[in-house]
């Protein structure tokens, strides 16, 4: 799980984050700091010469990288960072979010004391100004909110851990499911995508598939969705354009009653999205698509790419029998020196399997 720390410039994000992490002994990212590595620039260098707006667009590239390599952290967000609608959507879905709500008085005093680049030269009036446009932004994103006591940050620290663990010991994972666009030519690959969708959310995992409304696709949400269930979708806009005599796609695609719709340019943004969002996969019955996921997935778990997120292939009737039986012969043939994924035949067993995540 990811803890993510929210609110305005010199509201105490950094100092309380980096503390409570090493207590914690997790990880610390804060996020200005990771766009300085990843572009060799200060955050007040690229406002400088390059201004705000490609300064955005850094940041925007260094959140993404950092949900998408981070399974269990403290991260610092920007003071400005939930401007975007998109970043306040990818934070709310894969973060647990805290607003530091450090009161007005206390934050004009420490960025007089210590100027950031965006309120140098601002009086009072215009930096409250700036504070007021952002607070809704950081009240929409934040699934709690926490005032700091001032000067007292041992307090601080102390309610921040128990924050982090009340909410890692309620976490469940978001897990990503690959499969057909088709129906299948048995109907048991619907009624097990269905069953597999309920029984997902009555346990309180969050779904994330391609957000499609055909196929198995749909069983999966309709079964999630019959059980309240918390349900992202993937979706690339092209994907409308289909003819509408595409015998399996007539009509709209995109299922567009999902807790969320995050929208994509192509494939590879889809798949890179999916596997940010999620702490896990599953592979069902599926065709070119499922099986270009599922070794994407697995090839980035093995390069701990993604963090070494873990992967399970529900084998339903055999399916994926001569799956097995060629990662297997990788094997032996000395390519791969384990399996990374779990080859689960039943929903119980694959339930058994997901447990440990």
């Amino acid at each position: 799980m990811i803890l993510a720390l929210c609110g305005f410039m010199a509201c105490g994000k950094t100092t309380l984050g980096r503390a409570v992490a090493e207590r914690l002994g997790i990880p610390f990212v804060d996020l200005d700091e990771e766009i300085t590595r990843r572009t060799g620039l200060a955050v007040s260098e690229i406002l400088d010469k390059q201004g705000e707006a490609s300064f955005r667009m850094s940041e925007r590239d260094a959140l993404c990288a950092v949900l998408y390599r981070e399974r269990d952290a403290i991260l610092a967000l920007g003071g400005g960072t939930l401007l975007s609608p998109e970043n306040r959507l990818l934070v709310h879905a894969k973060c647990r979010v805290i607003w530091l709500q450090t009161p007005e008085a206390q934050l004009l005093q420490w960025l007089e004391e210590e100027p950031r680049p965006l309120s140098r030269g601002r009086s009072a009036e215009e930096i409250l100004a700036m504070l007021a446009a952002r607070e809704p932004h950081y009240r929409e994103t934040a699934h709690r909110t926490y005032v700091p006591w001032q000067n007292d940050f041992e307090r601080d620290i102390h309610h921040l851990e128990e924050i982090y663990r009340a909410e890692r010991a309620a976490f469940r994972p978001a897990i990503s499911v690959y499969l057909g666009s088709h129906p299948g030519a048995d109907v048991s690959f619907c009624e097990n995508a269905f069953a597999l969708g309920a029984r997902l959310a009555r346990a309180g995992y969050r779904l994330v598939y391609g957000g499609s409304n055909v196929g198995t696709m749909k069983a999966l949400a309709d079964g999630c969705l019959s059980e309240k269930g918390i349900a992202y979708g993937v979706f690339p806009r092209g994907f409308n354009g289909y003819p509408e005599d595409t015998w399996h796609r007539k009509g709209n695609l995109l299922r567009e009653d999902l807790t969320e719709v995050f929208y994509v340019v192509d494939l590879p943004e889809r798949k890179r999205l999916m596997e940010t969002l999620s702490d896990a996969c599953i592979a069902l019955p599926g065709s070119w698509g499922t099986l270009d996921e599922l070794f994407c997935y697995a090839a980035n778990s093995k390069l701990r790419f993604n963090g070494g997120k873990p992967l399970f292939v529900f084998n339903l009737n055999g399916y994926y029998d001569p799956l097995f039986g060629q990662i297997a012969r990788m094997q032996e043939g000395g390519f791969i020196d384990r399996n990374l994924i779990t080859f689960c035949s039943t929903l119980e067993e694959l339930f058994a399997a997901l447990a440990a995540v």
